[in-house]
C-alpha cells in the first residue's frame, strides 16, 4: 500500500508499450472494417429478395393449370401443352424464357411450376434465384419463397 502523495512506480517498458497497444488495436479494427467490405457474407433471405413479378407470374400460370383441369379433367402434361392454352403474354417468364412444368402427380397431390430466374440457370441469388410453386393444391408463402424443387427434382432429368 502506498501512502497518500507517493507516486506509483511504473516500469519504463510499460510506458513505451501503451502507444503500441493502441496502435495494434487501431490497425486490427481498420483491417476488420476493410475485410467486411471486400469479402461477401452469406446471403440472408431478407437481403436476397426474389423479383416480385415471378411469384405473381407463377400464381397466374398455376391458375391456368387448374382451369385446364376443370375444363378437360386432365392436368397439363408438358409446358408445350399448357402454352397452347395460355395467352401470349404468359407463355414466357419475365425474362423471355419458358418455365418448366413438372406434371401433376396423383401420388404427391400436386405438380410444380419452376422459373429459373433472371440468369436462366439452376440456383442463383436475388433475381437470379429459382422460384417454384406447386399447383393443384393451395400453396403457401413458404413454397414460393423457398422453392419446392431441389437438385433431385424430376424436372431436370
Amino acid at each position: 500500500m502506498c501512502p497518500a502523495g507517493d507516486a506509483i512506480a511504473v516500469p519504463l517498458d510499460f510506458k513505451r508499450s501503451v502507444p503500441y497497444l493502441f496502435l495494434a488495436v487501431f490497425v486490427t479494427l481498420a483491417l476488420s472494417f476493410l475485410y467486411s467490405f471486400t469479402h461477401e457474407s452469406a446471403p440472408r433471405p431478407a437481403d436476397d429478395p426474389v423479383d416480385p413479378r415471378v411469384p405473381q407470374y407463377l400464381r397466374t400460370v398455376a391458375a391456368y393449370c387448374e382451369a385446364v383441369h376443370l375444363e378437360t379433367s386432365n392436368w397439363p402434361a408438358t409446358w408445350d401443352e399448357l402454352t397452347r392454352m395460355l395467352p401470349e403474354y404468359l407463355r414466357q417468364d419475365p425474362w423471355g424464357r419458358p418455365c418448366r412444368l413438372e406434371p401433376f402427380d396423383e401420388s404427391l397431390g400436386y405438380g410444380v411450376l419452376l422459373c429459373r430466374g433472371s440468369d436462366g440457370r439452376i440456383g442463383g441469388r436475388g433475381t437470379a434465384r429459382d422460384v417454384a410453386i406447386r399447383y393443384g393444391v393451395a400453396e403457401t408463402e413458404a413454397d414460393i419463397e423457398q422453392g419446392v424443387v431441389d437438385e433431385e427434382s424430376r424436372i431436370d432429368r
